[in-house]
């Protein structure tokens, strides 16, 4: 069932990035028997969804010069924290 959740939930978190509308629910009344199967109900919230894909960490090649790159090893520096930092501000600034 948690998987079934999950797979719901991106598809429609997937549907929602794309614009696509987002099918009503089927009524449980109206829905053929199956043999040897069943029906069940599963309810999904995608808040929770895009939080996790929004947040998650991508990576991102950077060219820099040589010396920079020296300097910044010697220094122990974070580049990912440096960047996300920065773009963070400058995302601030244009605003």
């Amino acid at each position: 069932m948690s998987n079934a959740k999950e797979a719901l939930a991106l598809h429609l978190y997937s549907m929602e990035e794309d614009g696509e509308e987002i099918p009503a629910p089927s009524d449980p009344g109206k829905l053929e028997p199956v043999e040897g199967g069943f029906y069940t109900l599963i309810e999904v919230r995608t808040g929770l969804i895009r939080d996790k894909q929004l947040n998650r960490s991508v990576t991102k090649n950077v060219t820099l010069p040589r010396w920079l790159e020296l300097e910044a090893t010697k220094a122990g520096l974070n580049y990912s924290q440096i960047l996300q930092t920065r773009i963070e501000r400058g995302i601030r600034d244009c605003q």
